[in-house]
């Protein structure tokens, strides 16, 4: 759903970057026969001009083609994977230090891709591919503040909110995420 969103944004604007929270790098040429899936959105982002480059934070569950395929892309990918930002604040490093990395590989335009999945599993358990680990409520909102103190927001998508029966949890995370990223306009 987000490719076409992308691309109206590509002819408005000459050049942005994407922003993507997400367990996963999405970065398949195809799953399980579907050549257009959620775990090959990134695929298809990277092969629009006026991406400049992809910066994933949170990625913690990815297969090896999909490190190859972004070696071999011509957009530039940054990635913080969960480890690796973890790693850095158990040694002291401060949220914020990390965050000014992350937005240090940013153009001056951004697309957010927010995947509810690329948080703590507990904010939204019901999503359909939740891996241990992840970033708090609390980090994305003070990421999402550096960015629009530094950065324009050009547009943003909110993927893989699932809400279970008798269990309203998700859609509450969920709609306060849009608020989020409303917000970030």
């Amino acid at each position: 759903v987000g490719l076409g969103y992308v691309q109206a944004l590509a002819e408005k604007y000459a050049s942005f970057s994407i922003l993507q929270v997400d367990a996963h790098m999405d970065c398949r040429v195809a799953y399980f026969g579907y050549d257009y899936s959620h775990a090959s959105v990134m695929t298809h982002y990277s092969s629009i001009e006026s991406v400049q480059s992809i910066t994933q934070v949170g990625v913690r569950d990815f297969a090896n083609e999909e490190r190859r395929f972004q070696e071999a892309s011509s957009t530039d990918f940054h990635v913080f994977s969960d480890y690796d930002v973890h790693k850095k604040c158990f040694q002291g490093a401060s949220w914020h230090d990390i965050c000014y990395a992350i937005l240090g590989t940013l153009s001056d335009h951004v697309f957010i891709s927010l995947d509810v999945d690329g948080l703590m599993a507990y904010l939204c358990p019901s999503t359909g591919t939740p891996v241990p680990g992840g970033i708090s409520y609390n980090q994305l909102v003070y990421l999402l503040d550096q960015l629009t103190s530094m950065k324009t927001v050009v547009g943003a998508e909110l993927v893989e909110v699932n809400t279970h029966l008798n269990h309203d949890w998700d859609a509450t995370v969920g709609a306060r995420l849009i608020h989020l990223l409303a917000g970030c306009f």
